[in-house]
């Protein structure tokens, strides 16, 4: 059963999230799944897969519809998304709806954006999950400091960036909006919950997953890689996702 739902907030310019919930049958897990740059909940429902989970693996899975905000406390922005989710979003949604909320029945998954924030806020809050899922996660500050023209383009695109992102060059040691340097500002960094970095292997954004793989296994993470050939499509979205579920709950 897919429910819509509405929460008003001050967090956000528009004053209010929506989301969507998938209820199964018999709810035994939270999985919380942050959608990807311009994408929606209605996008994601229009996938029958997560329903499919839902059901398989006995799991609400809640689709909050966010700006375009990577996750991030944008207060050059006056959005707020990262505190929203933790403090109103998900302690309303969990009472609502009773769905499991203690660490080892709640996780955390995103594609894209969505991976992004999923380590991001997971880094900044390790004691709300048991596992974090990133699917193709769009980790490319780094490139973005050295203005990489492959993720970057015209010189006339990093306005949009700073838009996104705020002053670019501060990104460097920035726990609040970098994930790697958000665990590498962890009191304990074990603690960090297990996870799954996935992506396909013509994607542009594989080599950046492949180097913070490596960069978290020097760290040494509960880490754990997935590729598949596929690139930054819903060919290997779908792949990815079946599997994540396997991980997750297996």
């Amino acid at each position: 059963m897919v429910i819509k739902d509405t929460l008003q907030t001050k967090l956000l310019p528009s004053g209010e999230i929506t989301c969507a919930v998938i209820l199964p049958t018999t709810c035994r897990a939270t999985l919380i799944w942050l959608h990807g740059y311009r994408e929606r909940s209605e996008d994601l429902l229009s996938h029958p897969v997560f329903e499919q989970m839902a059901e398989i693996y006995q799991t609400a899975i809640v689709f909050p519809d966010v700006p375009d905000s990577y996750y991030l406390n944008q207060p050059w922005n006056h959005c707020y998304t990262e505190d929203l989710l933790i403090r109103e979003f998900i302690p309303y949604i969990t009472k609502q709806y009773q769905l499991p909320s203690a660490r080892d029945s709640m996780s955390l998954a995103g594609i894209s954006m969505g991976g992004f924030g999923s380590l991001l806020i997971g880094a900044h809050y390790p004691d709300l999950f048991g596992k974090i899922a990133c699917i193709s996660g769009a980790f490319i500050l780094d490139d973005l400091m050295i203005g990489d023209p492959e993720v970057v383009g015209s010189p006339s695109n990093i306005g949009h960036f700073k838009d996104l992102f705020g002053d670019i060059p501060s990104l460097d040691g920035d726990a609040s909006r970098h994930p790697l340097y958000a665990i590498e500002a962890m009191e304990n960094k074990q603690a960090l919950p297990p996870v799954l970095l996935s992506c396909g292997t013509e994607d542009l954004l594989h080599k950046r997953n492949v180097k913070l793989y490596r960069r978290m296994l020097r760290s040494n993470l509960d880490v754990s890689w997935h590729e598949a050939s596929g690139s930054h499509n819903w060919g290997f979205f779908h792949r990815a996702i079946l599997h994540a579920f396997e991980w997750i709950y297996h």
